[in-house]
């Protein structure tokens, strides 16, 4: 479509978000949607986003082959992700 990688992946980004907080919401965690839980769904999802920015980085500064970097995102941000999302957005 003739946009740049991190204009693709920008809305990439917030589209996974949104569907994921409307599943996550109604769905993994039988909540209501709510402005509150909008707000802080997106504060861990940036939190993750940031993660996984970290360990690539971190991987490549080591270097690290691309995927260790990968097995190490995909073994932590969703593992860390869920929790702040059960214990912190979703919380009852």
């Amino acid at each position: 479509m003739g946009t740049s990688p991190v204009t693709a992946n920008s809305v990439a980004f917030l589209c996974a978000t949104a569907c994921s907080y409307l599943l996550n919401t109604l769905w993994s965690f039988s909540s209501r949607l709510h402005h509150r839980t909008l707000g802080r769904f997106a504060g861990v999802s940036l939190l993750g986003l940031g993660l996984t920015m970290g360990i690539s980085w971190s991987a490549q500064s080591l270097g690290a082959s691309y995927w260790t970097g990968l097995a190490c995102v995909v073994l932590m941000v969703p593992a860390f992700t869920y929790v702040a999302q059960r214990s912190w957005t979703h919380r009852k």
